[in-house]
């Protein structure tokens, strides 16, 4: 098994404890478990990604031919 880094019990350093989970979490069924964890797994990486800056533009079109950071 991998690790749910979206479970509320995974530690994290911003936190000092795991948070408490409001209502238990029931597969409907037992088949269809391991597509929820990925989704839930997705979920997670998009929330985490959401407002970062990406570190090249990768639409910029340069007189250069070169990719341009996102300072630039």
């Amino acid at each position: 098994g991998g690790i749910d880094y979206g479970a509320p019990e995974t530690w994290s350093s911003a936190r000092s404890s795991a948070a408490e989970q409001s209502e238990p979490e029931q597969p409907e069924n037992a088949a269809d478990d391991g597509r929820s964890d990925a989704r839930r797994a997705a979920s997670a990486r998009r929330s985490r990604e959401r407002g970062r800056t990406p570190l090249f533009d990768q639409y910029d079109e340069g007189t250069d031919g070169r990719p341009r950071a996102a300072n630039e």
